[in-house]
């Protein structure tokens, strides 16, 4: 990537931790950068846009396990472009943290649902704008416990092991879009 081209970026989970980081990074990297992002809050994106003067950053509310709000949220970036270059995928949830046997059953479900199914339902809806970019890239993360235990954490773990046999698949089945699947480490959000 260079620096002096300019590029049109979708972040998820933007509110906090590396999608927060991601949104400034992108923003303050270049000013012609269009920085579309969007979470269910909107409370530390919101300070940072005022704070930073960050003008060519967009944010919208959207919920990424909800195909009705993924669907809203491309037709408000479609008024700005017509194309995403980069999608980064850092939407996550931890869910439910105790035994399977103690789990909240809602906490632990709505983590499948943002961690995995939004990240795929992402990727579904804005596919033709990702495949339209001479660039094509897509960032997804992985976590604790996609690729060894992690007790009590099932929910965040199951859910991160999905996101990357899915980055496997559409990697497999798609070999001009560049995706990668990261495993940061922890990150306290």
């Amino acid at each position: 990537m260079s620096k002096e081209e300019s590029y049109n970026i979708l972040i998820t989970g933007c509110n906090s931790g590396i999608g927060l980081y991601l949104v400034n990074k992108f923003a303050k990297q270049n000013k012609k950068n269009r920085v579309f992002c969007c979470s269910r809050k909107n409370n530390n994106i919101s300070k940072e846009i005022k704070l930073n003067k960050l003008d060519n950053v967009f944010f919208y509310n959207c919920d990424v396990s909800n195909i009705d709000d993924i669907k809203k949220l491309k037709k408000k970036i479609l008024k700005k472009t017509n194309k995403i270059d980069i999608l980064i995928n850092s939407a996550a949830v931890i869910g439910s943290v105790e035994k399977i046997h103690k789990c909240n059953v809602k906490e632990w479900i709505s983590a499948l649902n943002i961690n995995l199914v939004g990240t795929f339902l992402t990727i579904k809806v804005f596919f033709d704008l990702i495949y339209r970019s001479s660039h094509k890239f897509i960032f997804n993360f992985s976590g604790g416990g996609a690729f060894s235990d992690f007790d009590s954490f099932s929910a965040y773990a199951i859910s991160k092991a999905g996101v990357v046999r899915l980055t496997e698949c559409i990697s497999s089945e798609y070999k001009k879009i560049k995706i990668f699947c990261l495993a940061p480490g922890f990150i306290s959000t």
